[in-house]
């Protein structure tokens, strides 16, 4: 039993590999990705659910940004939130391999859009779902 409002909590990533992988304080210059978290959670909202999400910078290499969210859902995770994890273009990347990181953690919903990996034209995208995801959407 839960005792407590249901939650959603985020994950997005937005495209590019300029950032640091760290955490983006505002939705600004994230472009799409910023405009469909900001919807998700003004959805999440009006259906009476508390809300918390990050938007990470994808860096050059996966690492930084799949450890930020790594920890990111290890400090917020409680049972009976609804997970979503959001990877546009070359955060796409980023979003399969953070619920691999994660084994343990459900995520209900992963949503990859445009899935690259900038000038290796998509070679070592990893298209594989993890089996802690419910429903994958490409």
């Amino acid at each position: 039993v839960i005792n407590r409002e249901p939650r959603v909590l985020a994950v997005f990533y937005h495209g590019g590999p300029f950032g640091d992988g760290n955490i983006r304080s505002t939705t600004a210059d994230t472009g799409g990705t910023g405009d469909r978290y900001n919807a998700t959670a003004a959805y999440a909202r009006s259906q009476g659910m508390d809300f918390k999400g990050a938007i990470i910078s994808p860096s050059a290499t996966q690492g930084p940004g799949v450890e930020t969210g790594k920890t990111f859902l290890e400090n917020n995770y409680q049972d009976g939130d609804t997970v979503i994890v959001y990877g546009y273009s070359y955060g796409g990347d980023n979003a399969v391999n953070l619920a691999e990181a994660v084994p343990n953690i459900p995520i209900n919903t992963m949503i990859i859009v445009d899935s690259s990996d900038g000038p290796l034209r998509g070679s070592t995208v990893d298209t594989s779902i993890p089996n802690n995801v419910n429903t994958a959407y490409n």
